[in-house]
């Protein structure tokens, strides 16, 4: 008879403790925190204990709104009865059952105190001596009093912490801009919003991976990957305006605009509202919310690019310019604390300036900027390409000849030096 599931979503599975709403998980030796894609498939197999679920309904269940084979659920089930120290060759959670899928092969109950791990229980035999002297008791009785108070005034603390945690998680991933990690970004945003529902950094920052789902991956996996290269281009290219692609931006949209609402003096929750209207060519609206996020931190540069690309939507050239030019000066600024995320953008960055500069004629300010983005980072692909040409259209072919050489002889080939045979 198939085994009743367990109606809270913190479970006890064997002799580990599981939330299958954070992925959270520990036993009396361990503490950690479950992937994404196996914590989705424990959260199928445990629907239904005991029974048998066939593959097509767990790959259904895992990846919704993806395209996989068996290949991938294999691996999934690899990684899931690692996370348990589960054997395959004897497993005792995960069970595969050949030509008709797997199951969940004990039984699921919810935690009890019992189950707390041993190294608490010892720790209480040794204290218990000690609670016997008084002036330990009292201020033992003193400090039980106090975090009773500190958590009854505000009982939704630890949640806020799960969530903060889990949304600083999909942070990283985000910030990575693969799909992949992409995907495992929405993941983890939409565990801390099941979690903590109204901590508004996990809404802003679904808003912004679902954007960028639709800008960057809007493709079967299957399929060649799509070149991106800027939100403007993407809509420009249509992907932005599918049925799919609508309910998704709707959805960011809405996501965002509640994140505002929540704590509308954040700038990364403007900068989220702003990022999803702009999707969605709402270019006035998008502009309103990158400027407030602006005001609220002048060293957001992350705002001022996006700014950037809606005045150069506006047909405002020169303003798209000098905000470029502001993004970059707050990147400098915040460098030192936020070397990981500005290092990748800030030579790219500098790179567009010059090619904006020059297509408004400024060479000599072109130069001066492709000169500095080779400063920061010296065989910069593209800063070089760019100041190699712009050398040439000057007469100035020695030196570009002799940046051609070091390139060259360092890195490899270089399209715009072929101009010099």
């Amino acid at each position: 008879m198939p085994q009743q599931t367990a109606p809270t979503t913190t479970i006890a599975l064997g002799h580990w403790t599981v939330n299958l709403d954070t992925g959270h998980i520990q036993d009396s030796e361990r503490e950690f925190w479950l992937e994404p894609t196996p914590l989705l498939l424990l959260k199928a197999l445990a629907e239904n204990p005991g029974e048998v679920i066939t593959k097509e309904v767990l790959i259904a269940k895992v990846w919704p709104d993806r395209t996989v084979g068996d290949d991938a659920l294999a691996q999934a089930v690899f990684r899931l009865r690692k996370s348990l120290s589960d054997h395959p060759a004897a497993p005792e959670y995960v069970e595969n059952v050949p030509r008709k899928g797997y199951r969940l092969s004990v039984a699921i109950h919810p935690p009890s105190q019992s189950s707390e791990p041993a190294d608490r229980t010892r720790r209480g035999l040794w204290l218990a001596p000690l609670l016997l002297l008084g002036l330990v008791a009292l201020a033992l009785w003193w400090f039980i009093t106090a975090q009773t108070e500190a958590t009854d005034t505000n009982p939704a603390a630890p949640a806020t912490i799960t969530a903060a945690n889990l949304t600083s998680q999909a942070d990283d991933f985000y910030s990575q801009y693969t799909r992949s990690d992409n995907e495992a970004a929405i993941e983890l945003y939409q565990r801390a919003i099941a979690t903590a529902p109204d901590y508004a950094a996990s809404q802003s920052g679904l808003a912004n991976a679902l954007v960028q789902k639709v800008l960057r991956w809007p493709n079967a996996v299957n399929e060649a990957p799509i070149e991106h290269d800027n939100l403007l281009q993407a809509i420009r290219a249509g992907r932005t305006t599918t049925e799919a692609a609508q309910a998704t931006l709707q959805r960011a949209e809405q996501l965002a605009q509640r994140a505002v609402r929540l704590d509308p003096n954040n700038a990364v929750n403007r900068r989220a509202l702003g990022f999803a209207y702009a999707s969605q060519a709402k270019f006035d609206q998008a502009l309103i919310e990158y400027q407030a996020a602006i005001q609220l931190n002048p060293d957001a540069w992350g705002a001022m690019i996006n700014l950037s690309e809606i005045y150069q939507a506006k047909d405002q050239p020169e303003q798209s310019l000098k905000t470029l030019e502001q993004a970059f000066n707050a990147m400098t600024r915040v460098y030192e604390q936020q070397k990981v995320k500005v290092r990748p953008w800030l030579p790219g960055i500098g790179n567009l300036i010059g090619e904006r500069h020059r297509e408004l004629a400024n060479h000599d300010e072109a130069e001066i900027w492709f000169r500095h983005v080779l400063s920061i980072d010296p065989y910069h692909q593209a800063a070089t390409e760019n100041l190699v040409r712009l050398l040439l259209e000057s007469g100035d072919n020695s030196t570009a000849q002799s940046i051609c050489h070091n390139y060259q002889t360092k890195i490899g080939q270089l399209s715009a030096c072929s101009e010099l045979n």
